[in-house]
């Protein structure tokens, strides 16, 4: 009954567990987030997880995303101009701060429950891991197709 329970988390657990190197500690890990899940939320992970990508998902949502892509590449309604080619050292720069907002909020989420030393860590190889273009490329086809299935129902029968 747990095993069932756990079936849709159980990616995100190995997920934290490879991405925070917590071979070890993290049954106990597992166990204080199903806990902490239950008590918070009065459901199981499950329910929890199956309802946010709900609400991520729904009709509001859609439209939301939609309109924010258009704002960014559409700003008043006009195609917003190319940018010019960055230099190496404004991209330098540009990662830096990436990685310094990105360890400051993993940081302040993940930092009392992990450790403030694996918490930092962690954001660390993560954000090195994505610094990879062809990975990069290739998550982001892999999750445009889950979003396009999931918008588009029809287009599983072509799979």
């Amino acid at each position: 009954m747990a095993e069932e329970r756990d079936s849709i988390a159980e990616p995100l657990y190995a997920l934290l567990s490879e991405v925070f190197d917590m071979r070890g500690v993290f049954r106990w890990l597992r166990k204080t987030l199903v806990t902490f899940v239950q008590i918070t939320y009065g459901r199981t992970i499950n329910r929890q997880i199956k309802e946010t990508i709900s609400w991520l998902f729904c009709e509001h949502m859609l439209h939301y995303y939609t309109g924010v892509v258009l704002k960014s590449w559409w700003p008043g309604g006009v195609l917003s101009e190319t940018t010019n080619n960055r230099n190496l050292r404004d991209k330098e720069h540009t990662r830096t701060l990436a990685l310094q907002q990105l360890s400051e909020s993993v940081a302040g989420a993940l930092g009392s429950l992990l450790g403030a030393h694996t918490a930092a860590r962690g954001a660390h190889k993560l954000f090195h891991t994505l610094q990879n273009t062809t990975h990069n490329k290739q998550l982001f086809y892999e999750l445009f197709e889950v979003v396009l299935l999931e918008v588009l129902p029809e287009l599983k029968r072509y799979q």
